[in-house]
């Protein structure tokens, strides 16, 4: 189905990456009527098919833009540091 804004974090849409590895840490939330911002903390490790490393980060920070729509929320846009 269809990941929106996070689909930089599925490797299926990475060049070059057979596996991956992701790790997801949760910092703050804030939200306010339909709408707010989620810090995660991520490492992302990416896999070519023989094992070697393809691409990805660790411990990088990103702030997830959230917006409540049909019962659900949804990441609508996500930025990260730099």
């Amino acid at each position: 189905g269809d990941v929106g804004a996070l689909s930089r974090y599925y490797y299926f849409v990475t060049k070059d990456a057979y596996t991956q590895e992701a790790n997801f840490q949760f910092i703050t939330c804030k939200i306010i009527g339909n709408e707010g911002h989620v810090w995660v903390g991520t490492t992302i490790l990416r896999y070519d098919e023989n094992g070697k490393n393809a691409g990805g980060g660790r411990d990088m920070l990103s702030l997830w833009y959230i917006e409540y729509q049909e019962d659900e929320w949804y990441v609508v846009k996500v930025l990260d540091t730099p």
